[in-house]
């Protein structure tokens, strides 16, 4: 178990639960988890639920490679100059410790942005975007992460904030560049029944762009449709509703992929794939069933996405 392996090693780091697996210029097989440095008694600062365990300080200090095949673990620090934690912990264990520079080109191909620290650092922004003393100190532009539906509980709306989704694309305002490996979330107004995007946050991976984060924001006088918008859109749809409902009978399950919002130009597209999987016996694989993509005022559905792209046009 890689992650028993990593904690076994260097338990003073947290780690990541979503290690990924990447192919070395060798043609071998590695791991890669995302180690972080954390506290919960930085000085004047707030406290945010990571895990099981609340933090008020954390920095994705250290990227672990473990071999697939030998079990040989290597522990790359990637902030050493900003993180006093990592520091202490270097002096501690001299030999533990590789810098990023050691890193081979072929597995720094592969390095992205993580997860958790793109969700917690959303969090964060969700209230100290603000700028202006007097709207921050009255909450009077609070931003809450978006989500893909609504749920009414007790009540009141409540709903699953989505997750960092990753894609392949141009950031808004470089047509010139390649497509790069970036980390996708949205925003919406904090509060019941605001579920138009107000912005999005994008983490970059690629090259001497890794670690940057941006945030585009849209004009308060237009209205963008947010992902739960969308699904209730794809929900009410008459074709896909039916088969919605045919999908679900018994001796099959229909599992709902992520939607995604993505940048286009000066535009956006939503995306969410269908699959279908058998609810009994021991092969489970799912299958592609349908593709539905959006605009703020088109939907299309098709058995795959060009198919579903070709009709939204």
């Amino acid at each position: 178990n890689i992650i028993e392996r990593v904690h076994a090693i260097a338990p003073f780091l947290s780690l990541e639960d979503d290690p990924y697996i990447v192919i070395g210029g060798d043609g071998k097989l590695y791991w890669m988890i995302d180690a972080y440095t954390s506290s919960d008694r930085y000085p004047y600062s707030t406290r945010y639920q990571m895990g099981n365990r609340m933090v008020n300080y954390m920095r994705n200090s250290v990227k672990v490679v473990v071999d697939a095949y030998e079990g040989d673990v290597r522990l790359y620090v990637f902030d050493q100059p900003e993180d006093p934690i990592i520091k202490a912990y270097q002096a501690i264990f001299p030999s533990l410790f590789r810098p990023a520079s050691e890193m081979p080109a072929d597995l720094r191909e592969h390095v992205r942005y993580p997860s958790v620290l793109l969700n917690l650092q959303a969090r964060v922004y969700t209230l100290y975007h603000m700028t202006n003393t007097q709207t921050f100190y009255n909450h009077e532009d609070v931003w809450a992460i978006a989500a893909a539906e609504a749920t009414a509980q007790g009540g009141a709306d409540a709903a699953t904030p989505m997750q960092p989704y990753h894609v392949l694309m141009q950031l808004p305002g470089e047509s010139n560049a390649p497509l790069e490996f970036a980390s996708v979330l949205p925003f919406t107004p904090a509060g019941p029944g605001r579920s138009n995007m107000i912005g999005w946050l994008a983490a970059r991976s690629d090259g001497a762009n890794y670690g940057q984060t941006l945030v585009y924001s849209f004009p308060k006088n237009v209205t963008i449709n947010g992902p739960a918008q969308i699904r209730a859109r794809v929900n009410q749809d008459p074709q896909l509703s039916g088969q919605i409902t045919l999908w679900n009978q018994q001796g099959s399950e229909l599992l709902r992929g992520n939607l995604l919002v993505i940048p286009i130009a000066d535009s956006l597209i939503y995306v969410e794939a269908f699959y279908l999987q058998a609810s009994g016996g021991t092969s489970k694989l799912p299958e592609l069933r349908q593709v539905a993509i959006a605009t703020q005022d088109r939907l299309a559905a098709a058995k795959t996405f060009d198919e579903a792209l070709a009709t939204l046009r």
